[in-house]
């Protein structure tokens, strides 16, 4: 689950929502460890992959195009 879109909870939530669908207890700790180790093991793929920092950025199509319907239209 990625933080970005849990929109106003927490890693403490997160990590006690996931011991409950689990059934195995995460410290809060444990989860931005274990979060940790997935962002490395990630990074390192897309490096083997040939990606560079120059990927790091959202598509254009993201960050330029206008949103036209939703509560967000025009922004």
């Amino acid at each position: 689950m990625c933080l970005f879109t849990t929109f106003g909870i927490g890693a403490e939530d997160i990590a006690e929502l996931l011991s409950a669908a689990t059934g195995v207890t995460f410290t809060t700790e444990e989860f931005m460890k274990i979060g940790t180790r997935i962002w490395n093991l990630e990074r390192l793929f897309n490096l083997k992959a040939g990606f560079t920092t120059a990927d790091d950025k959202l598509p254009e199509r993201l960050t330029k195009d206008p949103i036209l319907t939703g509560p967000s239209r025009d922004w």
